[in-house]
């Protein structure tokens, strides 16, 4: 038999298990294909297959099937199959043939797998690798071999993409409902577990700025369109007409841009990136010459020169040149010494095309008669490189305008606002003063001193408190009594000799010498236990010896009063005598009562000495802003301190300074108040300021941001100090490079670089922290577009960037079929763009002229995705309403407007404007056209004239007509102009000469 047989069936085997036999020659191809899928996805291994079928071509009716195993990760096993036809059956095997050489039946299935198709083990990466958004990634499987359910679990490190990557999704095969679960085909479930191990590096994102010959550009975003860094570069003022081209971004947001210079000629230096304001993982930027530039070598076949020696003509005319190739130009000057070195202009090129008729030169306007104007047309500098085939002139008894026309972008950004915050922990200034005593509390006590003069003649000196008593030698009580009550500060004082003596000296005699006591009973200034008197014996004769010792020690409580001191005030004089709580509460009205501390500035309380002591302590703790921080030390007014009793004395602890009280057990440190000192640095992405002293003035902080390249302008608003030294300075980022509008800018978040102190050395709470108070916008960006209605057709251009150029929307409006030439002026403000628009001349589109005169409808600007610096708004204005050719009803234009034809191409041209009305003053305009269109428009000189009569003009020459020897006959015809009234006659001169 030549065909397969109806009868003949198979079924296939994978790992283990069987299909239901299929008909091989039940159907067709097609069809059985749908047959076979079904029967191998009810296999448990096999939840997915694709299978095609197709004829075999051979006239057998035979089909050949492709199975795809799209559940299969790796190259599986091939499969295995066995066929039957009635009673006769076959196989397993890879090819059976059921029937022998002898049957009538012989059919051959076969299994085999094509060459390069064998599956991919790495199936989930190769698959993944393929999507342009997530990189290069590695998948591997967490075990070598399913688990006890036949599970499998992958891992997937994404190699290259940076960042947190969102959460992979899954769909089934031939759904679109992707989420972190789906379900198989097969039954089985598919779950993606997110953040395995989180990604901790960071895209590309923030700015850039390129550099060019010393030039720097404004910052652009990471993500720069082509036309934003074209826009960026063309602004440097060394740099002309550049190229861009934009390729990416890639997985992790990177861009690549190609820079052609199409100005600028010749090697040229490299651009060089500034890349510290970009943020990402190790962000930055490379510049690399692709094309090194070559100057013209001015030897090509196009080369030529010319020679001009009339200086009074600097330009001239290049003609014969092929149109649409750019040709360069240079030039030299030279003199009877040399030539000088050549230079090309700027920019070096200019490509030749056909262009409208230069205008006239000159256009003269003048009266003919009472209803004519004669219009005198000069030659045009060049004809545009087509001949001149006409002329028209406008006329209209109002003045010609353009009309010019004002597309407004503007918006209303708020700047950002972020306030610097410095802050310490309060730790309030605590003083001590004590009033040290050594008294024993025993009551008051006289201090007597016991003085032994061993002399025999002469004087000595007793001094107390810096003054000196003399006494002499042989001085009784009474003497000596006298003597000290001279000093002046002892008040009262007995005098009693021991041993029987009764001089103050004597010679010692074996047993004794001058011997006598002093009790204090009274002084000035001084109580208790008084310093020993000292002596003064070179005044004595003998042995001169003089000794003083204490026969009794004097006691006596504190008493008396002082004066404290605070940032230069002094206080009211305060008793030390009082009680201690009563003593607190005056010392604390003493200061609270100064002008340099504020009601409630201090707060003094006593210090209890639990083991034993009549010193008086008290703490002083200083509160409220105006003496918060480390503050001045109290001080003791010395010429005020009149404090009495047994070594009495006062003084302030401050500063850290401790006083261990008599007792030996307990002590008092005073502690110093929490203040801020030291600096601080500010930084925005890469770029980071000088040092900032912690109490920074307004002028000094706007100063050091505004040395950062990637800030502008600032205004700088300060607070503070609080009693710590700590401030706020309000920062409002009124400009920012490169951005525009100026102030349109989301600023990132200052970053704080802390190298502030507190004067507590044990404090570490100095910090500067940073708040945005205001987000700034964004800056301008997005599209609009511009319509054109000239009443016939409504015209629109293409999406035009925000920043585009003048020259850019120049080429997109004259692009539009009913704009004719367009001159176009744009200029940049603090809040947006201006273009200014002026309809100048005509262009030939579609084999009509167009030209947009008079008064025209305006524009309609209309906003596609503009975004950020405030909610952006477009409008149009008429800066120029325009006045074109007037209207003349007896004309068949019905418009006030002469067309006028050539036909020797002779200058000047003489036009007769006719028809007008006598006495009313008219304007002209005069454009020239050739095959392309008209040019632009001349206006006449003087701008407009009146038609008058005035007298004939000239009539043509006279012509001989007879003569004989004493006669000549003359003739003549009549003037071509009569100046508005009938030639009445002649007037003939002769003359011999």
């Amino acid at each position: 038999d030549d065909s397969v047989s109806h009868l003949t069936s198979f079924a296939l085997m994978y790992e283990g298990y069987t299909t239901s036999n299929i008909m091989a020659n039940g159907a067709p191809c097609e069809d059985t294909s749908d047959v076979i899928a079904q029967e191998l996805m009810s296999l448990p291994p096999l939840y997915e297959v694709t299978v095609s079928g197709s004829d075999t071509g051979v006239g057998d009716e035979g089909c050949s099937w492709t199975v795809t195993f799209l559940s299969v990760m790796g190259n599986p096993e091939l499969m295995s199959v066995s066929a039957i036809n009635g009673h006769m059956s076959t196989g397993p095997g890879h090819s059976v043939t059921v029937g022998d050489d002898y049957s009538i039946i012989r059919d051959t299935i076969a299994m085999s797998q094509p060459v390069g198709f064998e599956g991919d083990a790495n199936l989930i990466q190769s698959e993944l690798s393929k999507l342009s958004t997530i990189g290069t990634v590695t998948v591997s499987p967490a075990s070598a071999v399913p688990d006890n359910f036949g599970q499998c679990i992958w891992e997937i490190t994404f190699e290259n993409k940076a960042g947190d990557v969102p959460t992979l999704e899954v769909a089934r095969s031939g759904t679109s409902l992707f989420s972190t679960d789906a379900e198989l085909n097969s039954g089985n479930r598919i779950i993606v577990t997110d953040n395995t191990v989180r990604g901790t590096s960071e895209p590309v994102s923030g700015d850039f700025r390129l550099e060019f010959d010393g030039e720097l550009t404004g910052y652009m975003p990471f993500d720069a369109s082509s036309e934003l860094m074209k826009s960026s570069l063309d602004a440097l003022t060394n740099i002309g007409d550049v190229s861009v081209t934009r390729f990416g971004p890639d997985v992790n947001r990177c861009y690549t841009w190609d820079v052609t210079f199409i100005s600028d000629l010749g090697p040229l230096p490299i651009l060089v990136a500034d890349d510290l304001d970009l943020e990402g993982t190790v962000a930055s930027m490379s510049v690399s010459k692709a094309t090194v530039g070559d100057l013209p070598p001015f030897d090509g076949p196009d080369y030529g020169s010319r020679v001009v020696t009339d200086t009074s003509e600097l330009s001239i005319l290049i003609p014969e040149l092929k149109q649409g190739i750019p040709y360069y130009v240079r030039i030299s000057a030279s003199n009877s010494l040399g030539t000088s070195p050549s230079i090309m202009p700027y920019p070096p090129f200019q490509i030749p095309y056909p262009q409208p008729p230069f205008p006239p030169s000159e256009v003269s306007l003048e009266p003919n008669d009472g209803s004519t104007l004669a219009v005198i047309i000069d030659a045009p500098f060049h004809d545009g490189g087509k001949d001149i085939t006409s002329f028209r002139v406008d006329y209209n008894t109002q003045p010609f305008v353009q009309e010019k026309q004002r597309v407004s972008l503007t918006c209303s950004p708020q700047p950002e606002i972020q306030s610097v915050t410095t802050s310490a922990t309060d730790i309030n200034e605590v003083q001590y003063i004590v009033l040290d005593s050594s008294y024993t509390g025993n009551g008051e006590v006289l201090e007597v001193q016991n003085i032994l003069c061993d002399a025999t003649g002469g004087t000595f000196g007793l001094s107390l408190g810096g003054d000196t008593a003399y006494i002499s030698h042989d001085a009784d009580a009474n003497d000596i009594k006298e003597s000290l009550e001279s000093l002046t500060m002892i008040d009262e004082v007995s005098v009693a000799f021991n041993n029987g003596k009764t001089t103050a000296c004597a010679p010692f005699d074996g047993l004794a010498v001058g011997d006598f006591s002093v009790t204090f009973q009274s002084l000035s200034g001084m109580t208790g236990d008084l310093p020993l008197m000292t002596v003064e014996s070179s005044g004595l004769d003998g042995a001169r010896h003089v000794g003083i010792t204490t026969a009794v020690d004097g006691d006596a409580p504190l008493s008396g009063s002082l004066k404290l001191s605070f940032r230069g005030a002094v206080s009211e004089a305060i008793d030390i005598s009082l009680a201690n709580n009563e003593l607190a509460n005056a010392i604390d009205s003493a200061l609270e009562a100064l002008d340099t501390v504020q009601q409630g500035g201090v707060i003094v309380s006593e210090v209890n000495l639990a083991n034993g002591g009549f010193e008086k302590i008290f703490r002083i703790e200083f509160q409220g802003s105006g003496v918060g921080g480390n503050v001045e030390s109290l001080v003791v007014v010395p010429e005020h301190l009149l404090v009495l009793g047994s070594s009495a004395d006062a003084f302030v602890l401050s500063d850290g300074e401790s006083y261990a009280a008599r007792n030996g057990v307990e002590s008092v440190t005073s502690l110093v108040g929490n203040e801020l000192s030291g600096y601080f640095r500010l930084r925005l992405r890469g770029h980071t300021t000088e040092s900032i002293p912690f109490n920074s003035s307004v002028d000094e902080m706007k100063a050091r941001l505004e040395e950062l390249p990637n800030i502008g302008q600032v205004d700088v608003q300060m607070s503070g100090p609080s009693k710590e030294m700590a401030y706020v300075w309000m920062i409002t980022f009124l400009s920012n490079p490169g951005y525009f509008p100026p102030s349109a800018r989301d600023v990132d978040s200052l970053e704080t670089l802390n190298e502030l102190s507190t004067s507590v050395e044990s404090d570490a709470s100095a910090s500067i922290i940073v708040d945005t108070i205001r987000n700034g916008d964004d800056r301008l960006q997005g599209q609009f577009q511009v319509t054109y209605d000239d009443g016939h057709t409504l015209e629109t251009t293409r999406p035009l960037q925000s920043f585009i150029s003048a020259e850019d929307l120049k080429l997109e409006l004259e692009a539009l079929p009913n704009v004719g030439q367009v001159t176009i002026a744009r200029s940049k403000s603090l809040v947006g763009y201006e273009w200014d628009i002026e309809f100048t001349s005509c262009t030939l589109k579609n084999s009509f002229e167009v030209c947009n005169d008079g008064d025209l409808r305006p524009l309609v600007a209309s906003n596609i995705n503009l975004e950020g610096c405030g909610s952006p708004s477009l409008g149009v204005t008429e800066l120029s309403t325009g006045s074109g050719s007037g209207s003349c009803p007896h004309l068949n234009s019905g418009v006030c407007s002469d067309e006028g034809t050539f036909f020797n191409g002779e200058y000047p041209i003489r036009h007769d404007i006719k028809q007008l009305s006598l006495g009313t003053s008219y304007y002209v305009q005069v454009r020239l056209k050739n095959s392309l269109s008209h040019g632009y428009r001349k206006l006449s000189t003087p701008s407009h004239a009146t038609p008058q009569h005035n007298p004939p003009g000239p009539p043509p020459p006279v012509i001989l007509i007879e003569s004989t020897s004493t006669s000549i006959t003359v003739g003549w015809r009549k003037p071509t102009e009569n100046g508005g009234k009938a030639v009445s006659g002649y007037e003939l001169w002769m003359e011999s000469f």
